[in-house]
């Protein structure tokens, strides 16, 4: 059973220059990620930007979603991957905005292909990320027999 509300906590620093790549951290690791302004926005790029946390969150909470799912309906699979495209553009007052996100998540020789296609509907109704983002998003789920 899970206990509502949860709490996630990340810790961020930098150093002043957009050239100036920082890190960030969760108190659940002790593993820092480096991240950094994308080069789309004056940066050094080379890596994690904020808006691949966003697509990657998105990602993440699928995979993370369904496997769960997954578990508890002892359906089992070879594999999972999921591939993201996020687009950035300006909304109707010229602000920008992380405007569409297209997914595309492909399941790969599933034991039961009724009950992975419930599972899938089940993980895009319920994921969490999803349920939290005004971004458009278009998923696609794929399975591979």
């Amino acid at each position: 059973m899970l206990n509502f509300p949860m709490k996630f906590s990340v810790k961020s620093a930098a150093q002043p220059g957009i050239h100036v790549n920082w890190q960030t951290s969760t108190i659940s690791t002790d593993q820092a990620l480096p991240s950094a302004v994308p080069v789309q926005f004056g940066g050094l790029g080379r890596a994690f930007s904020p808006e691949d946390f966003y697509a990657l969150s998105i990602s993440n909470c699928l995979i993370g979603t369904f496997k769960v799912y997954a578990e508890k309906s002892s359906l089992q699979f070879e594999e999972i991957t999921c591939d993201c495209t996020l687009d950035v553009d300006r909304n109707e007052q010229g602000v920008p905005w992380m405007s569409k996100v297209d997914i595309n998540v492909q399941l790969y020789h599933p034991s039961s292909k009724e009950k992975a296609e419930a599972l899938i509907k089940k993980t895009i109704r319920e994921s969490m990320v999803l349920n939290s983002i005004k971004t458009e998003t278009n998923v696609h789920f794929e399975i591979i027999q």
